[in-house]
């Protein structure tokens, strides 16, 4: 006799979790039921994923959930597993990306997280003194205030640009920050510097990721400008000191 596909009163639900709870299973069973989540299909993955959809949850269940996440980051995974994720998360392609920004439109957010949107998007991280408060889209990472002699006040993104807007000042060459975003299809394309007296883009980079290099091949190919990409030693050569 099977119990697959059987509705259970909320009653005999509740009697066969505590029932699971003091049970112990064997390895192999371990294995089994392991094995058995692994090979889900994507139709079955996406059915378990939709019933749990705004399925309300005691606070005390959400404290459980969180603490065994939690647990699970600090204990189970190695500083092996945690590179890949990160190196999974740097390379994914526009198209994922794409729909992973569909799946949160809707989601319901607390007003702390809305909050911290709101500040990230309004330039908050380059500081209320600065002029380009409230004026910079996106900065979701610490900015450099910087006043040039040539420039005026700028806001710059890295540590790097800083130092080579630096270097163009003390050679007296003109730059300009971020002058012109370029639309590249599908994405968009935004080189760091602008040499005027010498009709190029410069663009800083330290670690060059897939998705960087495939949007400075198609910016060559769409656009006549001359770019040159500088890394840490093309830096060091001009004398920077990184």
């Amino acid at each position: 006799m099977t119990m697959r596909g059987k509705k259970h009163s909320e009653e005999t639900k509740r009697k066969m979790s505590e029932l699971r709870k003091g049970y112990k299973f064997s390895k192999e069973s371990k294995i089994k039921m392991s094995n058995s989540q692994k090979n889900r299909s994507t139709e079955t993955r996406l059915k378990i994923s939709n019933a749990h959809k705004n399925k309300p949850r005691s606070q005390e269940t959400k404290k459980k959930i969180s603490d065994s996440l939690r647990g699970r980051k600090r204990n189970k995974i190695s500083e092996e597993t945690r590179k890949k994720m990160s190196e999974s998360q740097r390379y994914r392609s526009l198209e994922t990306r794409k729909k992973m920004s569909n799946s949160q439109k809707g989601v319901p957010k607390s007003k702390e997280t809305r909050k911290k949107m709101s500040d990230a998007r309004l330039g908050k991280y380059c500081g209320k003194n600065s002029p380009l408060y409230g004026k910079l889209p996106f900065p979701h990472h610490k900015r450099y205030y910087y006043e040039s002699p040539l420039q005026g006040q700028v806001c710059l993104r890295y540590s790097w640009e800083l130092k080579y807007a630096k270097y163009l000042d003390e050679n007296k060459i003109l730059w300009m920050y971020e002058m012109e975003t370029f639309d590249l299809g599908d994405t968009t394309y935004t080189p760091d510097f602008f040499l005027p007296q010498f009709e190029k883009f410069i663009e800083i980079k330290g670690y060059m990721t897939t998705k960087a290099q495939e949007k400075i091949n198609m910016f060559l190919e769409q656009y006549p400008w001359d770019l040159e990409v500088l890394r840490k030693k093309d830096l060091i050569k001009l004398g920077i000191n990184l």
